[in-house]
């Protein structure tokens, strides 16, 4: 179970999985990057960003049950990214067309890479993730066209990268205190009831 830091292990798990994977495509671990696809410290080099624009608690599948395995007593959250496909390095060469198809085998190596591994565990986990038995689902997002395009709306002014949203599930966070007792799933009130007859 992961601590505090889940979730900033989480986007290094990711990160580092793809430059890992793509280390044939890129030779340089500065060009994927954990950082806002509009970053102004971007450097020209960067070909991949990985972006977490959401963060909420653990959602039930359609059948009521929970996705992963998540205890009672842990946070347990679903984060989601956004990945961008960068041109990279430019030079007087470069034609518009050339820019384009660069990016859009990026994105379709990483997510390629992604699907490959959408089950990510043991030594591929980051920091607290890799303690215990912690799994990570990784998947593109349902409506996931929908969600990059009102992501990209609230950076305005700015040109629209190729992208994909994804969702990485679950990222549990410990509790910082254990729980004081057993939780309450039961009550029954006839001795209050009857105390309260019993005054009248």
């Amino acid at each position: 179970m992961g601590d505090h830091g889940a979730i900033a292990d989480a986007g290094e798990t990711i990160v580092d999985l793809l430059r890992d994977r793509m280390a044939d495509l890129v030779n340089d671990d500065k060009q994927i990057v954990l950082a806002s696809p509009v970053d102004d410290d971007l450097q020209q080099k960067v070909r991949l960003t990985v972006y977490l624009f959401d963060v909420d608690r653990t959602g039930h599948s359609r059948n009521g049950e929970h996705r992963g395995s998540v205890a009672d007593d842990a946070l347990g959250l679903d984060l989601k990214y956004l990945l961008t496909a960068h041109p990279g390095q430019r030079t007087s060469s470069t034609t518009t067309t050339t820019e384009t198809l660069n990016e859009h085998k990026m994105l379709g190596r990483a997510m390629q890479v992604l699907h490959d591994n959408a089950i990510v565990r043991g030594p591929d986990l980051r920091g607290s993730l890799a303690d215990g038995d912690e799994v990570l689902e990784l998947s593109v997002l349902p409506g996931t066209t929908d969600t990059v395009v009102n992501v990209w709306n609230t950076f305005e002014g700015e040109p629209y990268r190729p992208s994909v949203s994804y969702l990485a599930t679950p990222v549990t966070i410990e509790p910082r205190e254990p729980s004081g007792g057993e939780r309450v799933t039961d009550a029954t009130f006839e001795e209050y009831l009857r105390t309260g007859v019993d005054d009248e």
